[in-house]
């Protein structure tokens, strides 16, 4: 994990809530968040339990040539949420374009989206650039693994849900 600060980076508000993306080179992105006390109450409350044993998840998204939904993408990579609020990722493929959404898992181990990024595009090559330059302040990537993400048939804005069952009895009353 390679958590750095983002006071530089970013003019948001302490307590707002934002997941940004950076290209850093064609095989590796920067991700920093920041996740509001007043949202992680209410996800806290809403199901019961702390943030962390909610198992906080970051998700990126492939979705070159796609128009994403939320649940189309030609590859899904997905780690827990590092410490801290950014890291840098690698593992990516030049060329592509990411999206990432910051979420939890359910009980069922269902993930549960609360933020989306922005959509980035790796580069095809990298530019020249002094590697004395690069190794100055440069921190180790972390590395994903590739998931086959679930397909949820009855999803709303606020929650993957069980639909009520159908009444199969053929008539009108069930008197």
């Amino acid at each position: 994990m390679s958590p750095i600060s983002t006071q530089a980076l970013s003019l948001d508000h302490p307590d707002r809530d934002t997941l940004h993306l950076l290209v850093q080179s064609p095989s590796v992105l920067f991700v920093y968040w920041q996740l509001s006390a007043r949202k992680r109450d209410m996800i806290q409350e809403h199901f019961g339990f702390t943030w962390q044993s909610l198992h906080p998840t970051l998700r990126v998204y492939d979705i070159t040539g796609l128009h994403f939904d939320g649940s189309t993408a030609c590859e899904v990579s997905e780690l827990p949420l590092p410490q801290g609020e950014s890291c840098f990722l690698h593992g990516f493929h030049q060329g592509r374009v990411y999206i990432a959404d910051l979420g939890i898992l359910n009980d069922r181990g269902q993930f549960l989206p609360i933020l989306r990024s922005n959509k980035v595009e790796s580069p095809l090559s990298a530019p020249h650039v002094n590697q004395d330059q690069l190794r100055i302040g440069q921190l180790p990537p972390l590395t994903f693994r590739v998931i086959t993400p679930e397909a949820y048939e009855h999803f709303s804005a606020y929650s993957v849900y069980i639909p009520k069952a159908i009444d199969r009895e053929p008539g009108g009353d069930s008197d």
